[in-house]
């Protein structure tokens, strides 16, 4: 399940960009910062008829997600920064 995690906070996050911001150039910093939290947001309710492994799955997802926009921020990266680190992290798990 732990893929199927991964790919449901990519899938999620990137249907709630709006299609003309997919188009864009260059990402601004307020889509970025909403794609964040649309991706924290998505795993935040635990799924209907999720396994106890599945739910532990969620919330270390969640907290390591968590953890890694904290960090982020802390040090200073700006908000598209932390949005690339989240999918690269979603991606390569």
């Amino acid at each position: 399940m732990r893929s199927g995690l991964h790919t449901a906070l990519l899938i999620t996050c990137l249907a709630t960009t709006p299609v003309p911001a997919l188009a864009a150039p260059a990402p601004n910093e307020d889509n970025c910062r909403n794609a964040i939290s649309a991706g924290l947001d998505a795993l935040r309710p635990q799924p209907p008829g999720s396994t106890p492994r599945d739910e532990a799955d969620r919330q270390r997802l969640l907290a390591e997600m968590e953890r890694l926009v904290e960090d982020s921020r802390r040090q200073g990266m700006t908000e598209c920064q932390t949005w690339t680190k989240m999918m690269g992290k979603a991606f390569n798990q």
